[in-house]
């Protein structure tokens, strides 16, 4: 006798079916018990909206909106699946929440848009390759047909949701496999350093420079809802923090707040300014440098905003009470509708309301700053208001009747450190630093500084400062006529021109090709950088004059230190081999010694006296140290 099993394979919700393995993990955000909640209590399992702030890295309640998670959009079975993955990267990541969940739900409405559209009633009639490739294929927003490669925007979506999908493969076994985002550009890093549309022109910094001071003055008074988010806004062109930090920074103690002074070999006998902060993205400091030069800016609004802010702070929930910024509609800080003009000395304290939840309440409470109506308040919004660029008159390139300027709070974070970029004086190690971010390559995002460093390079090649055969090179190459000729050329006359059209071509149309790339002992002319030498960094002795891309600035004591140390070490390896009856490699050393002192003996011939004088001392200094 045989009987038939029937095995329950799916279990049909609503209209759409699942998987029974897969509906043991996802009851509990379908149908699951009122009480079931996430372990803080602060949303059911079953709500369309949960919000999630306390879990984020620094949570405050006035940081809840960019925080919360919305699932009534979605119509079809994903929405299961989006709670799960939400939940289990909440629960991963307590403590230090991102918001990048929020935008993985928003870019998932698009396949939840594809799926109702279709027709699918469960997640196994996109688990194969065929059918998956046409939902992902759906995740383009471009015309179909549209050559390779495409925008990046065009693949948002895509890079966006493909973390998800990758975690539903992971915990469901479906889909069988994902495909790779679609071609799109990539900004190469000479792009980044020549675009300098992400850098605040002089014009616009001057400009609100002026409003702050007008004010500070009492000439102009600003209302003290604007002077607010203004002494914000230089706080962040001074700082270059990202504006999340700022907003949150601490309070601190005494009235300048979050600043503090450590000594310093240069600047003020006080010692230089720092200003601390609250780093995210897994920054590795908490404070930063203020240049001399805008220290008293930085002083004037750090007190500003500290006296705002201790008006109302006890109107502030415990979490947001050690804020520095603070905002309140009693002191008409608050809200676009803000009366009170800059007279703070006739406004009273008055006493905290009931801790109820009356409208009335709520005038009187204080809250952190949040980053979207500080925006409104630089650029307005798309309906009826206006942003201070507008209401200031503050245009891309100056003139009234043009265009107003755009002001993202990225691009003071851009300013701030192409500035240190062209400071010779900042090293690759500081500006690393500066930044605030682990990873060594992220910076060449935020350096805009190509044109300066390729009008630098080509300005001392004509004043006869760089010396050396990539000096040599890129004068025949540029067609640049130097005040002295070099007494010995790497080109022999009559030999074919070393300029091809395809170099010719590249200069040209790419300005990135020529630029200034730093090494130990001078500049690489090498459009490839240093990380593509041939010869191994041995840019002294790679060749008679050094090698081919390679020049030395000979107003710079540092790098004549370094050719002489280099020639030093040479002729030590040199006398050594010699010493060790090596008589191959001594030769050999000697002819890298002599390439390297000759270099070094003419570089010292050209350098002024007082690059020279700069050397010695800088010697002297070394010696004392023992170093």
């Amino acid at each position: 006798m045989s009987s038939l099993i029937n095995t329950v394979t799916t279990v049909e919700f609503g209209q759409y079916d699942y998987p029974v393995e897969h509906w043991r993990q996802l009851e509990r955000f379908a149908v699951g018990e009122e009480c079931e909640c996430d372990p803080r209590g602060l949303f059911r399992l079953t709500d369309d909206r949960w919000d999630t702030w306390p879990y984020a890295l620094n949570p405050m309640p006035s940081r809840a909106q960019i925080f919360r998670l919305y699932f009534g959009r979605f119509r079809t079975f994903l929405k299961l699946y989006v709670k799960w993955y939400c939940y289990s990267k909440i629960l991963g990541r307590a403590g230090n929440l991102t918001r990048t969940l929020s935008s993985i739900t928003a870019s998932l409405i698009r396949a939840d848009r594809y799926i109702s559209d279709q027709g699918f009633r469960s997640i196994d009639e996109i688990a194969s390759s065929a059918a998956f490739r046409s939902l992902w294929d759906a995740q383009i927003k471009a015309p179909v047909g549209e050559a390779l490669p495409l925008p990046r925007s065009a693949v948002a979506v895509q890079e966006n949701s493909r973390a998800f999908w990758q975690g539903v493969r992971i915990g469901f076994g479906v889909p069988h496999i994902i495909p790779p985002i679609a071609p799109h550009t990539r900004p190469k890093p000479g792009e980044f350093a020549a675009d300098r549309s992400k850098i605040i022109p002089v014009h616009v910094i001057r400009r609100l420079s002026n409003v702050l001071g007008l004010h500070r003055e009492k000439k102009e008074l600003l209302r003290r809802f604007d002077h607010l988010r203004l002494c914000v806004l230089m706080l962040a062109i001074c700082l270059g923090r990202r504006i999340e930090e700022i907003l949150l920074s601490p309070r601190g103690s005494g009235g300048d707040g979050p600043l503090v002074r450590y000594p310093s070999k240069a600047g003020s006998p006080e010692g230089s300014l720092w200003f601390e902060f609250l780093p995210n993205k897994g920054g590795p400091v908490d404070k930063v440098l203020i240049s001399p030069e805008w220290e008293d800016v930085a002083l004037y609004c750090v007190r500003s905003l500290v006296k705002y802010g201790d008006e109302i702070r006890h109107f502030a929930v415990p979490e947001e009470q050690g804020l520095l910024i603070l905002v309140s509609p009693l002191k008409g800080t608050y809200g676009m509708s803000a009366k009170l003009r800059g007279d703070e000395e006739k406004l009273t304290v008055v006493t905290p309301p009931g801790r109820d939840e009356s409208k009335g309440a709520a005038i009187g409470r204080a809250y952190g700053l949040r980053y979207g109506s500080f925006n409104q308040w630089v650029n307005g919004d798309r309906r009826s208001v206006k942003g201070v660029m507008e209401l200031w008159g503050i245009t891309v390139d100056g003139p009234a009747d043009s265009a107003i300027y755009r002001l993202l709070s990225s691009y003071t974070r851009h300013t701030r450190h192409t500035a240190l970029a062209v400071d010779p004086h900042v090293s690759s190690a500081a500006l690393q630093r500066d930044l605030n971010h682990r990873e060594p390559d992220t910076q060449i995002a935020y350096q805009h500084c190509l044109d300066e460093a390729n009008d630098s390079l080509l300005e001392k090649i004509k004043a006869g400062k760089l010396m050396g055969r990539g000096a040599e090179w890129l004068s025949e190459l540029l067609g640049l006529e130097t005040e002295s000729s070099p007494e010995r050329h790497a080109f022999k006359p009559g030999c074919p021109s070393p300029i091809p059209p395809r170099v010719l071509a590249l200069i040209k149309n790419y300005p990135e090709f020529v630029q200034l790339n730093r090494v130990p002992k001078g500049i690489c002319a090498s459009p490839h950088g240093p990380a593509g030498c041939t010869e191994f960094l041995n840019c002294t002795s790679a060749a008679e004059g050094g090698c081919h891309c390679f020049m030395t600035d000979v107003d710079d004591p540092q790098t004549l230190g370094a050719l002489n140390d280099e020639a030093s070490e040479e002729r030590r390896l040199q006398q050594e081999s010699a010493a060790a009856g090596k008589v191959v490699q001594a030769q050999k050393r000697d002819t890298q010694a002599r390439r390297a002192e000759e270099l070094r003996d003419e570089a010292m011939r050209r350098a002024s006296e007082e690059t020279l004088s700069k050397l010695r001392g800088w010697q002297t200094e070394v010696e004392e140290k023992g170093l």
